[in-house]
This record gives C-alpha cells, structure tokens and sequence, in this order.
C-alpha cells in the first residue's frame, strides 16, 4: 500500500502520536511540540495539522469527554516502510547507500544492527 509522504511538520505530530503509549490529546501533543522538539507553534496550527491528518487517515479521533483522543491509523512500520521503498524507487541504490553510511558515521547503528542488514542482504542475493 502507498502512503503518502508527510511534510516535516505533520509528520512531527505522527513522531508524537507514534511514541506516546497511550492516546494523546490536541493539548498533550501542543506540549511536546515545545518541550520535546522545540517547536514554536501556535496551539491552532497544532489542532489543524492533527485535523488534516485525520482527514487523510493517518489518525483515528474519538471523543473523550470535551476533548478528542488521537491515535494512529498507520503504524511507524508501515509509514517508514512505504517512504522507504519510495526512496529506494526515485534514488535508487544511491538512497540506501547514504542511509546506510548516515546511520554508521552517527553511530546510530549497532554492531547487531549491521549483522541483521547484512544477513538481510545475503538472503536477496541467494534468490
């Protein structure tokens, strides 16, 4: 399934959403805008980037008494699978390399890590 891509903003919000374990509401996720990714977004333009995603089903909103819970209608997985292989599609190789080489030089890959993608690697190249 295609999924669409977020700008850096709605997408900000989903990170929100996705990390929290439990539903949030527009006043929790306004919150961590400012303390967790020091974003200085008026409290409306937080309510109108979650009405969009709604809109376009990347949330679920049920009300809870006078306000609304959000949750995700697409997981991280999904949503990162679909924007991957769209950069895989448009850059080819290329995007993978760079990712790769980006997460290394930032240490953000562990030595487990790496042996997993190269398994993975091994196993397309025997199909």
């Amino acid at each position: 399934m295609k999924i669409e891509e977020l700008p850096i903003t709605e997408l900000t919000i989903m990170k929100i959403i996705w990390d929290a374990d439990r539903p949030m509401q527009l006043a929790d996720i306004y919150a961590q805008t400012k303390d967790v990714y020091n974003k200085k977004w008026q409290y409306q333009t937080v309510s109108t980037y979650i009405r969009s995603l709604v809109r376009r089903g990347f949330l679920h909103m049920k009300q809870a008494g006078r306000a609304y819970d959000y949750t995700p209608a697409i997981s991280e997985e999904a949503y990162l699978e679909s924007i991957m292989g769209y950069m895989a599609d448009f850059w080819g190789k290329k995007s993978l390399l760079c990712l790769a080489s980006n997460l290394r030089e930032n240490e953000q890959l562990t030595d487990e890590e790496i042996r997993e993608i190269e398994e993975i690697l091994d196993e397309s190249e025997q199909q």
